[in-house]
């Protein structure tokens, strides 16, 4: 095993500086269940109760991420103006009748074809789900 200096003269820096360098590229490698303390109730808590979300655990996260794959196809298979629409209105966050304004159509129109829009996302979204299981 090579010595601090010979390996800090063989890269032409000085042993300072490598022992920067190795200081810096280290790495700790921790589990995430490992204990790390008590919490003063007789429990230990490990580092992934800490980073843990309670509220979205793994699993959903993948499903969360699936379902988003899914609704952006589903989006790209919309007919132009329908793609336009929905994104005028959740992307862009416009009013049914700033929308009317940038379609041409009245504010009532803008509704309906909202509503035909969503309801072919979740037909789509419905097939695409049982046809992945």
């Amino acid at each position: 095993m090579p010595e601090d200096r010979e390996v800090a003269d063989h890269l032409g820096v000085t042993l300072d500086a490598f022992r920067t360098q190795l200081q810096e590229s280290s790495t700790t490698i921790a589990s995430l269940d490992t204990p790390l303390g008590d919490t003063g109730d007789d429990e230990r808590t490990s580092l992934v109760d800490q980073i843990a979300d309670d509220e979205t655990g793994v699993s959903d996260q993948v499903e969360r991420r699936d379902l988003k794959k899914r609704l952006v196809k589903a989006i790209e298979n919309l007919p132009e103006r329908d793609r336009t629409l929905i994104s005028l209105y959740y992307y862009e966050e416009l009013t049914l009748k700033e929308i009317s304004g940038v379609l041409g159509v009245s504010t009532s129109r803008v509704s309906q074809l909202h509503a035909a829009a969503v309801f072919k996302l979740r037909s789509a979204l419905r097939v695409s789900l049982v046809a992945g299981l």
